[in-house]
């Protein structure tokens, strides 16, 4: 399924209009400015709007539309920075650029760590393709039925060990604060280290949001303003995949949203998406599972409903089997479809965003030195 690319050229309903027309070069530029600095605030807000609307939340299809608004908003926040930031002053740099830096490189080893995990879904979808073309077989019987549990044998261990390594981990972290002795039982984490903690990284990188003040909006030309708003945007997309994907050191336990950032354009949308997710991850199905990705958890269900089948089976198949296994068949295929569609497309744009984020990153280290040449 095709994700259709965001239109920047249409107008936002609300975009700011530039007040007056001016010949003055100096009196354009602030128009100009500011223009910028509130349609920022606008566009994040009708992007996150947009995806409250649809109807698959935590879908592959609603996630990848997810991380193409955050680039969206990378784009135009990189731009914001390029037109607004020419006269700030030096004495300004750490209190925007450190951050910046700061919330990019956790967000470089969040994607890495992401990554990781659509590794273990893609496996867990080559054994569903297995069952699904054993279980299709014409005259389906005892043989098939029989390779159909050894795929499903794995499938389940596969899941369980990933949970059970999962919270482990994440426990460790937490009772030692980051000094582990723990071997995690992961065989795809090659991107992030053994004892890397995708809850972890979420936390350091909320710490590292402050809330402008006043003073710090008027020597940065309204700058901190929107870079607030960038880092809550990274925040909010990288916690909605790692609740989704079976991330190392996965858990999601973290408030984030707070009633002094309502006066944000942006707040709405945001809180609802976070609150949307938090209320998943803490419903009793979902404590201990390995995501909140559709796909994950329709996965999880149809291993129950296959194993059911399986060991209630009769040869030759009574009209009730054949009957629950065609249900089972209609899931896996659908389960299969899904993962076809969204698996491989999904991988490739969070692979295209870490070359993005690490580019900003080097774009914002070089405007720095420009400040300061």
């Amino acid at each position: 399924m095709e994700i259709a690319e965001h239109d920047e050229s249409k107008c936002y309903p609300d975009t700011v209009a530039t007040a007056h027309i001016t010949d003055d070069p100096e009196q354009v530029y602030k128009e100009k400015a500011q223009k910028k600095l509130e349609n920022f605030q606008i566009h994040v807000k009708e992007r996150f709007r947009a995806l409250i609307a649809r109807s698959d939340p935590l879908s592959l299809s609603w996630i990848r539309q997810l991380f193409k608004v955050f680039l969206s908003c990378l784009k135009e926040f990189k731009e914001l920075l390029d037109h607004n930031g020419r006269d700030l002053k030096r004495g300004v740099r750490n209190r925007l650029i450190s951050p910046c830096v700061f919330i990019c490189l956790r967000s470089l080893e969040l994607l890495n760590g992401i990554r990781d995990g659509l590794l273990y879904v893609e496996e867990w979808g080559g054994e569903v393709l297995k069952m699904l073309l054993l279980l299709c077989t014409p005259n389906v019987g005892r043989p098939q039925f029989d390779k159909a549990r050894n795929a499903l044998n794995r499938l389940s261990i596969s899941i369980q060990n990933e949970k059970e390594s999962n919270w482990a981990l994440a426990d460790s972290m937490e009772e030692n604060e980051g000094n582990l002795n723990l071997e995690p039982a992961r065989r795809f984490s090659s991107r992030v280290s053994r004892m890397w903690s995708a809850s972890m990284q979420l936390k350091l990188l909320r710490t590292s949001l402050f809330l402008p003040t006043l003073g710090d909006n008027a020597v940065t030309n309204g700058i901190a303003d929107s870079a607030f708003t960038m880092g809550c945007v990274q925040f909010t997309v990288l916690f909605c995949l790692v609740a989704a994907v079976p991330c190392q050191g996965r858990r999601i336990d973290a408030s984030f949203f707070e009633e002094h950032m309502s006066p944000y354009r942006w707040y709405e949308p945001l809180h609802s998406i976070w609150k949307k997710i938090y209320e998943e991850a803490r419903k009793a199905e979902n404590l201990y599972c390995c995501g909140l990705l559709n796909e994950v958890c329709l996965i999880e269900q149809c291993t129950r409903d296959l194993s059911n089948l399986i060991n209630s089976v009769e040869y030759p198949l009574t009209q009730e089997n054949r009957e629950e296994r065609a249900q089972v068949v209609k899931k896996l295929r659908n389960i299969d479809a899904a993962l076809e569609d969204g698996l491989e497309p999904l991988d490739e744009e969070l692979k295209d965003g870490w070359s993005k984020i690490a580019s900003f990153r080097i774009e914002v280290e070089n405007w720095k030195n420009w400040l300061h040449g």
